[in-house]
């Protein structure tokens, strides 16, 4: 009798069944190509296949219960697994219609570098090495200044000589007094004008306005023309029109350390496009800087940090390659410790100020800045002699290109620079 009943259970045990199979997009319904097919069964793998150009598949099963679970890149992932899955009956075909949701996928990012006319290159394919620190990165991160933002870059050299105080090169030797590295923002050049100092503390921008910083190590001329042999550090800022809303930070740490920025902006114009955009940012910091005995002073040293800056900025874009961008702003150095090459200073009331106009169409690109800056009652250490600096730097620039076939791009321009110095 038992050799009888193996008999009978031999064939039930070999019994299967079919499923059949469609795979679509939920939205619009069209049939998806390449998507992965895989059954489960009792949580392991069993058997998988691939969706033709109908989207449709096909599987020979056991009888039993099994779950599916169905993939493609860009969708959400679709499991079948209701009622404890799908059911195969023996010589029978069970049919069933997967819908997949698609999905945004957030890839490494692109990035890329733009010359002063405005128009984009990858990073890959720019004649320069350049480093980028994105604007996300710069969100997370509550700095002092902006050079906080790339410490951490690979061949920039950074000397902190106060809490807020700072030099950044890439290429030579750094100092307490260095102006190597040309430091731009939005294509302004950021240094003081006549001493051409490259203060970080004294840039207006805050962390919410910065879009993203660009680091080129070398000599950059082929991008950025000249006095850029020593490398580029690029701050370049959100558009209003792009990067729209409000938004406040409050810090604080060590050495009682205080830091308050915010940044509004608005973009208006006729229904469906927004081509004006207007914004309007500062920051508010405070705090003790480091403690340093230094026996040749004459002067007693305020060790209190105190600074405020504001910066206020117009976009006008009638066209996606046309654009006009005017930006005004100001910062005031209440009191730092600044390190000169002859001894330390106080900075009191040191306040620089800028106002530019930009103009971009197409490849044609047009900008004029003036730079102020005035020391105010800033004095040395070492002898209590006042700094007097009141000096300007107006600047005037062009530049257009072309390209010849596909393998030349031709950039050309004038650039105009007069610096007015008063130290008197």
């Amino acid at each position: 009798c038992f050799a009888a009943y193996l008999r009978t259970a031999a064939p039930a045990l070999g019994q299967t069944g079919a499923v059949v199979g469609q795979v679509l997009d939920a939205e619009t319904r069209q049939p998806i190509q390449g998507a992965q097919v895989q059954v489960l069964r009792g949580g392991a793998g069993a058997v998988g296949t691939l969706s033709d150009s109908q989207g449709r598949f096909r599987l020979q099963l056991p009888v039993g219960t099994y779950v599916f679970v169905v993939e493609y890149l860009g969708y959400t992932a679709q499991r079948l697994d209701e009622g404890g899955g799908v059911a195969v009956r023996a010589g029978e075909t069970t049919e069933i219609t997967v819908e997949l949701v698609s999905t945004a996928l957030q890839l490494a990012g692109l990035e890329v570098t733009t010359r002063r006319s405005g128009d984009a290159t990858k990073a890959t394919e720019s004649p320069n090495h350049v480093a980028i620190v994105s604007g996300d990165a710069i969100e997370r991160r509550a700095a002092v200044t902006p050079v906080d933002h790339v410490k951490a870059l690979p061949g920039v050299d950074v000397s902190q000589t106060g809490i807020g105080s700072s030099n950044v090169v890439t290429r030579g030797f750094n100092n307490v007094f260095s102006g190597a590295l040309l430091v731009l923002t939005d294509n302004r050049i950021a240094a003081v004008p006549s001493l051409r100092v490259n203060a970080h503390n004294m840039i207006p921008a805050n962390d919410f306005d910065m879009e993203r910083i660009e680091v080129l190590l070398g000599p950059a001329a082929a991008l950025y023309g000249p006095n850029s042999a020593s490398g580029v550090m690029h701050i370049i800022t959100a558009s209003p029109i792009d990067r729209t809303g409000t938004k406040v930070r409050l810090s604080g740490g060590e050495r009682s350390d205080f830091m308050g920025q915010f940044r509004t902006a608005y973009n208006f114009g006729p229904e469906g496009e927004e081509n004006f955009g207007f914004k309007v940012s500062g920051q508010y910091m405070q705090g003790n800087d480091w403690e340093f005995d230094d026996p040749l002073e004459v002067v007693e040293r305020d060790y209190g940090l105190e600074r405020w800056s504001g910066e206020a900025r117009f976009d006008w874009r009638p066209s996606d390659n046309t654009e006009l961008i005017v930006t005004g702003g100001i910062n005031n150095l209440g009191s730092s410790i600044e390190m000169t090459g002859v001894g330390s200073g106080q900075a009191r009331d040191w306040r620089y100020a800028f106002g530019q106009a930009r103009f971009r169409t197409g490849r044609f690109f047009a900008q004029a800045f003036l730079n102020q800056s005035d020391a105010g009652e800033t004095i040395l250490l070492r002898s209590g002699e006042p700094i007097v600096d009141k000096s300007r730097l107006m600047v005037a620039q062009l530049q257009h290109g072309f390209n010849w076939g596909e393998r030349q791009d031709f950039i050309y321009g004038a650039d105009f620079q007069f610096t007015r110095p008063r130290t008197c």
